[in-house]
């Protein structure tokens, strides 16, 4: 049944390009899982600090990159709240940072969320993997980026 639901998400994102969705403006509501299982809402985001949520395959080569570059620049996200948020399983997920992470699990500021109910897509209006949405602390969309090589527009606005 996950793998149904993966498929479907991949094949969602995949054709988004044909019908050019746009990124959401404001964060929206939404429901996902924490590692511990614990449920992770926009209620639970900290007020008056920039949030960013990269949306990631663990088998996409492009996430891999950009989760790399984040981990190598993440002193500049210091005061900005992280959601890295996957479809993946936990295992998936842990191997998926060792690897290309590292530095990221032992941040205070980032937090691993699993989409299991596969909302991402569906309320956040991502084109393709990654996704990056970097918001204003008041919940604004400050910029969305999805290549990974130019993840410096983000960093720009930080």
């Amino acid at each position: 049944m996950k793998n149904t639901f993966r498929i479907l998400a991949l094949l969602l994102l995949a054709s988004s390009d044909i019908y050019a969705q746009n990124p959401v403006k404001s964060i929206p509501e939404f429901l996902f899982y924490r590692l511990d299982n614990r449920q992770f809402t926009k209620q639970n985001i900290p007020q008056g600090k920039k949030v960013f949520f990269v949306f990631f395959d663990s088998s996409c080569d492009h996430c891999q990159h950009a989760i790399h570059d984040i981990d190598q620049h993440s002193a500049l996200f210091s005061k900005v709240a992280i959601y890295l948020v996957t479809l993946d399983s936990q295992a998936t997920i842990n191997g998926f940072l060792e690897t290309y992470g590292p530095g990221l699990t032992s941040k205070r500021n980032v937090t691993l969320l699993q989409d299991r109910t596969n909302e991402f897509i569906l309320k956040f209006n991502p084109r393709k993997y990654p996704s990056m949405l970097l918001f204003s602390a008041k919940g604004d969309l400050l910029v969305y980026e999805d290549d990974d090589k130019s993840i410096s527009r983000i960093y720009n606005q930080l």
